[in-house]
């Protein structure tokens, strides 16, 4: 029996010892419960800012997405301008092939046409040295005179006393230089 007392006060020193234990966790519950609440309301404000960090990022991917399709666009416009530029530096160069041809042209007819001009200019300073009668510059009008015989009814009609002929009439004709038949 002496080693049951001694297994029994053993188990009452256990037991004891675990009673202290249970009593210092007793005390220290309520540290612990106010610690709980601390750290519950910690990680509320750390699952609010989790989700306004989550809600932030969203934001951030949609402004991104946003972004690529407007780049894309963009791109999209910018191969469409290149293209056009090409086109128009082609159509350029083009013109100007065309407006070099056509200057070519414009310059060989201007030649031909100097060398033309150069026998007409050569006889104008030949005419300015040297020029011509005043007669043979402004020869007189040609005049056409009637016919001998109207031209006699028409003296014959203003003078019906004239003694002039037809022959005189003629003769008068010949002497201005008209044409008798």
């Amino acid at each position: 029996m002496g080693s049951r007392t001694r297994q029994l006060e053993e188990q009452d020193r256990e037991l004891l010892k675990f009673h202290e234990r249970i009593g210092d966790l007793w005390l220290k519950v309520p540290d612990l419960k106010e610690q709980l609440e601390i750290e519950r309301a910690d990680r509320k404000d750390i699952e609010e800012e989790y989700w306004d960090k989550v809600e932030a990022l969203t934001e951030v991917r949609s402004q991104l997405e946003a972004e690529r399709a407007d780049r894309a666009q963009l791109e999209t416009q910018l191969a469409e301008l290149q293209a056009q530029l090409a086109t128009l530096a082609a159509d350029r160069a083009a013109s100007q092939a065309e407006l070099r041809s056509q200057l070519a042209a414009e310059r060989t007819s201007r030649q031909q046409l100097q060398t033309e001009l150069a026998f007409p200019r050569e006889e104008l300073a030949k005419l300015k040295k040297n020029p011509p009668p005043a007669t043979a510059q402004n020869p007189p009008p040609a005049i056409e005179l009637p016919e001998p015989a109207d031209l006699l009814n028409q003296l014959k009609g203003r003078r019906k006393k004239s003694k002039a002929d037809l022959a005189d009439v003629e003769e008068i004709l010949e002497i201005l230089g008209g044409d008798i038949n």
